[in-house]
């Protein structure tokens, strides 16, 4: 048995609270704010002084 708690940041996801997120909130990141999960590279993880593949955000933004 897994709980989960989930913080979203208003400010980087404009509309979330109008999404349906009964379904996979992974899913939805992806495809409409281009997030994605994803194990961290070595560089990442050094400077945040964690471990190489643990899991991680990627955020693509697009100006």
């Amino acid at each position: 048995m897994l709980i989960e708690h989930i913080y979203l940041n208003m400010d980087l996801l404009p509309d979330i609270q109008t999404e349906d997120i009964s379904q996979s909130l992974t899913h939805l990141l992806r495809r409409k704010y281009a997030f994605k999960s994803t194990a961290l590279k070595s560089d990442a993880a050094q400077a945040l002084g964690i471990s190489a593949g643990l899991p991680g955000l990627f955020i693509e933004r697009i100006n």
